[in-house]
């Protein structure tokens, strides 16, 4: 759907982090990181769970649409529930309309009346305008009257509903602060950036190794700073596989990579964040689901070819003759920052 062009009816989802800045000062910069990158990850997650369309990745917020409406409404749900595994609380605002789309984006009036419905909700909340509750009526979802709001930029008042029920099931409410911050507070980040063509940590936990022949995986410290298990065993030759980091156990994904996606020219690249694997061959970068070893390409850089890859600040970023920042859900070069007259290396 969001490739299409044109004005189409969806349901269109924001959903942000409560109290971020805080949290943010309250764990410092590596553990936020890592926290907003786990974050990413079980967004991500659902959003792929509920066949919804990432459209937009802004700090520590999500943009999306779908085309069923309960689905977008159970996927925000179900968000709600799995970030307090991290210790984390979000707000979500839902409305459906028509979007206008156009190639990898989406806006309209539905676009931006969704991003003020979240901004009303409190931690927790999955509010819904009264538009997208009438489509659902009679379904298995329950909700209670939030009264009428006025949205900033948007004209006339709104009546919104939060969501209590999902099929027979009650929505919990928010945790306890302390105990929230507790959960906070044991998340570790992994270590720092992987030695090239060899483990890629994965929440401090998972390696996931892209072998273009025989290669041995070998860790010295894990996530904590403990003694890691004992080097791993070598994958097959051109196969996605985890790393346990806490009993060196090797699980293969997908043994079949193609082998034109095996490393094999100098500025190959692969590095992990925003929710996936991201393997640079040549001038084309690819994105791999570490989930189910799928891959999927995406942008291409100009004849100069690009010369490598970072992944942070909600992004991708790629450098050749110019540096590109990439959104990581739509693989869509968002901006080009000219940094030079020759090629970067």
């Amino acid at each position: 759907m969001p490739r299409s062009v044109g004005r189409r009816y969806a349901a269109v989802l924001f959903t942000d982090i409560v109290g971020s800045t805080d949290i943010a000062a309250e764990l410092g910069d590596r553990r936020w990181r890592e926290l907003v990158r786990r974050h990413h990850a079980i967004v991500r997650a659902e959003l792929k769970r509920f066949e919804g369309h990432e459209m937009d990745t802004a700090g520590d917020g999500f943009f999306a649409i779908f085309e069923s409406p309960g689905a977008a409404i159970r996927c925000a749900c179900a968000v709600s529930e799995r970030v307090r595994d991290v210790g984390l609380e979000i707000r979500s605002g839902l409305h459906g309309g028509e979007v206008e789309l156009d190639g990898g984006k989406a806006g309209g009036i539905a676009v931006n009346t969704a991003a003020r419905v979240m901004s009303v909700g409190g931690p927790g909340e999955v509010l819904v305008s009264s538009s997208l509750h009438d489509v659902v009526a009679g379904s298995t979802l329950a909700f209670e009257d939030h009264g009428v709001h006025s949205l900033k930029g948007i004209e006339g008042e709104w009546r919104l509903f939060a969501v209590t029920e999902v099929d027979g099931v009650e929505l919990a409410g928010p945790l306890d602060a302390a105990e929230a911050a507790k959960v906070r507070f044991a998340i570790e980040p992994g270590p720092g950036r992987r030695q090239r063509r060899t483990g890629l940590i994965v929440g401090g936990i998972l390696a996931v190794v892209i072998a273009a022949g025989v290669v041995l995986v070998t860790l010295t410290r894990d996530g904590t700073g403990a003694a890691a298990p004992p080097a791993a065993e070598a994958p097959p030759p051109n196969s996605i596989a985890r790393l346990d980091l806490r009993t060196g156990e090797v699980e293969i994904v997908n043994d079949r990579v193609a082998q034109n996606l095996a490393p094999q020219f100098d500025n190959d690249d692969l590095e992990v964040g925003e929710g996936s694997v991201w393997l640079l061959r040549g001038n084309t970068l690819s994105r791999v689901d570490p989930e189910d070893a799928s891959t999927t390409r995406l942008a291409q850089s100009s004849g100069y070819g690009i010369r490598g890859i970072g992944v942070g600040f909600g992004s991708v970023w790629s450098v050749a003759l110019e540096l590109s920042r990439i959104n990581p859900g739509t693989g869509a070069i968002e901006r080009t920052y000219r940094v030079g007259s020759n090629p970067l290396v």
